[in-house]
């Protein structure tokens, strides 16, 4: 499966601890800001969940990111 850009928006976030932080308090303006010349494109879907995970632990929101997408694939997580 390829890699989205919500996949790379994740994987952007582990390795820098700069930009994990504006992930969990303002994820839409990390995306509009980018990663190191990194772009990211969302879906407006993609954009709304953003928008609405709530919480200052990127762990519990790259869970909810997770639980999104199986939900998109008619899946649950464990």
């Amino acid at each position: 499966m390829k890699p989205t850009d919500l996949d790379r928006l994740v994987c952007a976030g582990v390795v820098d601890q700069q930009f994990r932080a504006l992930l969990v308090r303002d994820p839409l303006h990390a995306v509009e800001e980018g990663f190191y010349g990194e772009e990211f494109h969302l879906t407006e879907e993609e954009r709304m969940l953003l928008a609405n995970i709530h919480t200052n632990d990127f762990d519990e929101w790259v869970r909810e990111i997770a639980r999104w997408i199986l939900r998109q694939r008619g899946q649950e997580l464990a």
